[in-house]
This record gives structure tokens, sequence and C-alpha cells, in this order.
């Protein structure tokens, strides 16, 4: 299967483009998006659709490290769609500036990220951020 053409399964319904009829299986709607064409199926565990999304990050310009996703996983650290544009608009500021490795903070959570390979490379909670020291980063963002 080429990248761009997996379905993700979802249990809550976001409209993020056009419903398109599905012919392979009749009675549910797909919808075309930049992501990738997401089902609208029920019964589908959020962290199952994380790591969907995940794998797919590509869709999104930015990549997670295995450690990152480990954390965010150990942490429970979950992104919205909106959080993750918001990390990529980010990505985009700090790159614009000539960072190579940024902190990101967000709401309540930081984000250690590698801007040329628009890798995020660890994820600290609310709850692990107190008295953390972020070493070999050469700028920072709040957003």
């Amino acid at each position: 299967m080429r990248p761009g053409n997996e379905n993700i399964n979802i249990n809550r319904v976001v409209t993020l483009g056009k419903p398109v009829a599905n012919p392979q299986k009749p009675g549910i709607s797909t919808l075309k998006t930049g992501l990738n064409n997401i089902k609208t199926e029920e019964q589908q565990d959020f962290k199952d659709v994380f790591k969907a999304a995940l794998e797919n990050s590509q869709a999104w310009d930015i990549k997670f490290s295995k450690h990152a996703i480990r954390r965010m996983e150990d942490r429970k650290i979950e992104l919205s769609t909106r959080q993750l544009q918001n990390l990529r608009d980010a990505l985009a500021k700090v790159k614009s500036k000539g960072v190579k490795d940024s902190l990101i903070l967000m709401e309540n959570t930081a984000f250690i990220v590698n801007v040329p390979t628009r890798t995020v490379v660890t994820a600290v909670d609310n709850n692990s951020i107190r008295e953390n020291v972020f070493t070999n980063i050469d700028g920072a963002i709040i957003i």
C-alpha cells in the first residue's frame, strides 16, 4: 500500500474534509483529508488511533521518535488535531530563525524537537517538567 492511502479508524468524527463514498465498504463514509482517508467507524481505541496517526505523521511533516512515542504513552500525553497543527506551526517558526534543536512549550507539555529532521525527540508532561534541565537546545518557543 502506498503511503497516504492508509485508513485510520477513529471513534470520534472530526470533520477535516468532505465525505466520500467508500466503494469497498458500503455504509462507511470516508473523509478525504491531508492526513489520509479517515474512516468514521465506531469502537476504536484512542491508543490505536494515536499510534496510527504517529505512523502517518509524515502527512503532518512531523515525525516522532520511538523514544518520544514511548514517553507520550507512558505519560498519557495525547495530542488533538489542533495541538498537532500548533506544534507544526511552532516548528515552522523556529526553523525560520535557524534553530537546530528546539524546546517547544505547549500548554502543559514540553517537546524537544530536532528541527532539520522535523522529529520530536521526547515529550515531557507538566508533572515531570519541574526541575528538569533541558540541554543541547539552541532555541525555545512557548505556544
